[in-house]
């Protein structure tokens, strides 16, 4: 059962205190994160979703179209999106990642906007944690979801997870599941970078 309340208290428990050197660390590969994507994406910080609290939203909007020698005469139009969730804790557990993937499954879906031209929408959460438990990291890889709209005719959505584990060594800190492999290198670089400088 999905309690808000003892939802948002886990939440508020689990956020980097300040002042320390790690807290320090997460907030800066988060910044160098938000920074890599808002030269393409609309980046909102300190946001809402489902009545959950996020350290920011970045969303990006394609659309394509072609057309035979006038505009007017439309062979097909697509809209594609993706919105990126970003958090960062100071530890996650596996109660924590099973929170954040039915979080991502089932609320994360007032985001997506299955209008006649959309293709496809991706909702992506990237964690930025201090540590992780091996059941958190275990459970970001294996998920799966795809969600179809009116049977794939208005598009779909699928669900991108990604988990950057601060404790672990430089190559194996970012966890992702088999949609979000794609973000892993850009996610392992910037975090690499930003710890290295």
């Amino acid at each position: 059962m999905y309690d808000k309340h003892t939802e948002e208290q886990e939440q508020a428990a689990h956020r980097p205190k300040p002042g320390n050197e790690t807290t320090a660390k997460s907030e800066l590969v988060l910044e160098r994160l938000l920074a890599a994507h808002g030269a393409w994406f609309d980046v909102s910080r300190d946001v809402s979703v489902a009545g959950r609290a996020f350290r920011a939203l970045a969303q990006f909007h394609s659309f394509g179209e072609q057309y035979v020698l006038v505009k007017r005469v439309k062979l097909w139009e697509a809209e594609e999106h993706e919105y990126m969730l970003f958090d960062v804790r100071d530890h996650i557990d596996a109660e924590a990642a099973r929170s954040y993937v039915e979080f991502m499954k089932n609320e994360a879906l007032e985001l997506v906007k299955p209008e006649p031209n959309h293709m496809s929408s991706f909702r992506t959460l990237v964690v930025i944690a201090n540590s992780a438990s091996d059941e958190a990291c275990t459970l970001f890889r294996k998920t799966s979801h795809r969600k179809n709209f009116m049977w794939g005719i208005r598009g779909w959505s699928d669900v991108r997870l990604a988990l950057i584990d601060l404790s672990k060594p430089q190559g194996s800190r970012v966890v992702c599941n088999g949609a979000a492999k794609r973000i892993r290198k850009s996610l392992e670089a910037n975090a690499t970078d930003t710890l290295r400088g």
